[in-house]
């Protein structure tokens, strides 16, 4: 199974800048010709020049890191071939909130519940197929938080659905997205790894193994996860 990490918080919180190297914020980030993409929701990715890194997949010449699609059908189907192209280490889903809003907006207009199982089946089916990855890869999920009963969760489409699946429960990794003011003004970018509460109260869900990490609030550097999680799973 691969290290799977789950990087949850709201937009603009620095989830995705984490993977993209910036030498001017210190961010190591993940290596591209390493790195597969699923944007599923399909918009630009925030990183200046990030198309002279990340090109759109070529089945024919089995070029390309990134593709654009919040079909669950056709994610799995990647994922799953993505380990016979022996050069990626790390398949990282953006966005994948709207894996579900996309598959709720589509079927709107239907009646009854059994959408709802459809979306968490489909769900449940890309979690499975990323989180059964080979060991020596890295499978990351990126999604926005919303707030319940005074905790930051996933955001999903509806109660139903959260009484079928807890995505939290896949993942050996859970961050959460920190953002605060330093005493210059300027907004410094973490995440949280363990389960605390924020400065709102709110608690933080949180989780990585024992010692792990030694801060509770680290660099939102997904590089320096990577490197740390390799780190702990050889004894160093």
């Amino acid at each position: 199974m691969a290290n799977s990490i789950l990087v949850l918080g709201n937009s603009g919180q620095g989830k995705s800048s984490s993977m993209f190297p910036n030498k001017d914020l210190q961010i190591k980030g993940l290596k591209p010709e390493e790195t597969f993409i699923i944007n599923v929701a399909k918009k630009p990715l925030p990183f200046r020049g990030y198309k002279k890194f990340y090109q759109e997949f070529d089945r024919q010449t089995k070029k390309g890191n990134l593709l654009n699609s919040n079909s669950a059908s056709e994610i799995i189907n990647y994922i799953t071939n993505i380990p016979k192209l022996g050069k990626f280490k790390n398949v990282i889903i953006d966005d994948a909130n709207y894996l579900l809003t996309g598959e709720y907006m589509s079927r709107a207009k239907e009646a009854g519940f059994a959408k709802y199982t459809d979306l968490a089946k489909n769900f449940y089916d890309v979690l499975t197929a990323g989180i059964n990855l080979p060991s020596d890869m890295n499978f990351i999920m990126f999604a926005h938080t919303e707030v319940e009963e005074g905790a930051y969760k996933l955001k999903t489409v509806g109660k139903l659905i959260d009484s079928q699946i807890n995505p939290n429960g896949f993942f050996t990794y859970c961050l959460v997205s920190s953002t605060y003011v330093d005493t210059e003004g300027k907004t410094v970018y973490g995440f949280y790894t363990n389960s605390t509460r924020d400065d709102r109260g709110l608690v933080v869900p949180a989780k990585t193994p024992y010692g792990v990490f030694k801060d509770l609030i680290i660099p939102n550097d997904m590089g320096y996860v990577i490197d740390e999680i390799e780190k702990y799973n050889q004894g160093e």
